[in-house]
Order: C-alpha cells, then structure tokens, then sequence
C-alpha cells in the first residue's frame, strides 16, 4: 500500500483518496451519507407527517430554504446525472510542497 511520505526532495507523495479508499474497502463520505438518507426516507415514508411535508409549500419570506425531504430528491437526481472525472492528480497522486 502506498502512503503519505516525505520524499528526498522535501515534497510530499499523496496517494489518490480513491485508490486508499479501495484498499480499504470504504465508500466516500458522500456515499454514507447517500446511505442514511435512505434509511431515514424509508423510515419515514408512509408517515403522515411525511407526506405533509411533500406536499407543504415555502413561506414567501423562506422561499430559499432547504428542507431535507427536497434535498433527498435533488440528490437523488444529481446522483443519476452526474459523472466525475477524476483529475490526473487523484489518478496517480499527488505531490506538494510543503515549507518549514
């Protein structure tokens, strides 16, 4: 496994978050969270409450407000049009300088 050193010209190698997190066999945080939201929508969904809230409409002073019943939907919507095209540097990692 490759992992965070000084090399001999005082900068520093940074493996890819990608491939480290694949070793280690995690997600990326968006993931995670992707994950509980999913428990917590079937959790509430064939609550009344829930149901109140989808169909509820912002106040006139509050008309940019985030709700978290929305922002599920929006994610999931982002989700299945986004693509992400890793930089050259997630790919085959990075290195900074860094001064004392």
């Amino acid at each position: 496994m490759r992992h965070i050193r000084q090399l001999d010209d005082d900068s520093w190698f940074c493996p890819p978050t990608a491939d480290v997190l694949n070793r280690a066999e995690l997600e990326n945080i968006d993931e995670y969270i992707h994950r509980r939201r999913d428990t917590v929508k079937n959790c509430v969904r064939s609550r009344p409450l829930y149901q109140a809230c989808i169909q509820s409409r912002a106040l006139s002073t509050y008309v940019h407000k985030v709700v978290w019943w929305q922002l599920m939907r929006d994610l999931k919507t982002a989700k299945t049009c986004a693509t992400l095209k890793p930089d050259s540097d997630s790919q085959n990692g990075m290195r900074q300088r860094h001064t004392h």
